[in-house]
């Protein structure tokens, strides 16, 4: 006789997939909405729009990570591509100062 086993199977990488799709959406979609716009709002409202994408991309990387998807590796790609903006910032602010 098996065993009875109640472990539940890894589910299927599809936020893993979406946290690295996430933030080149948010560039492309931001870049499209601001290409009409003043050159100098153009630089901010890049870098807040692909901010957006990239927190959002960090949540789905997150999410995925908890709900135990297969492919871990996408999630921690994901998690390194969409934290990265934030590194950069804290690091040009702390030297900004």
């Amino acid at each position: 006789m098996r065993p009875i086993t109640t472990a539940a199977a890894p589910r299927k990488p599809v936020l893993g997939i979406v946290s690295i799709i996430t933030p080149f959406l948010g560039f492309i979609i931001t870049t499209h909405l601001v290409s009409d716009e003043a050159h100098l709002r153009d630089t901010f409202q890049l870098i807040e729009g692909t901010s957006a994408g990239s927190l959002i991309g960090l949540i789905f990387a997150l999410i995925a990570l908890v709900r135990n998807e297969r492919y871990k590796g996408l999630a921690f790609v994901g998690l390194i591509l969409n934290s990265t903006p934030f590194v950069i910032f804290l690091i040009g602010a702390s030297l900004g100062s």
